[in-house]
């Protein structure tokens, strides 16, 4: 299963201690190409959540988020915080 930008995901703010919301991916980056143009569209869910904050997700709602901060639309958000999805 894959996150591709344009997919609908469930986001929690606050690092994760919000409540859930649902947002847009608009873009996905990798914390070593911030300033770049240069960007993802598509990444395992395995990899992104393998490496909590190596990754950054735009989002429709106008937030950010680390990979711990997000996870498919369907998932249960009771685990969104453990890294497990």
């Amino acid at each position: 299963m894959n996150l591709n930008v344009g997919d609908k995901v469930i986001h929690r703010g606050s690092w994760g201690r919000d409540k859930p919301e649902v947002a847009k991916v608009t873009k996905i980056q990798r914390n070593e190409d911030e300033g770049t143009n240069r960007y993802i569209t598509t990444i395992s869910w395995d990899s992104f959540h393998a490496q909590q904050e190596e990754y950054v997700v735009g989002l429709s709602d106008g937030h950010w988020a680390y990979a711990y901060q997000i996870n498919p639309v369907g998932w249960s958000t009771s685990k969104s915080t453990t890294g497990e999805y």
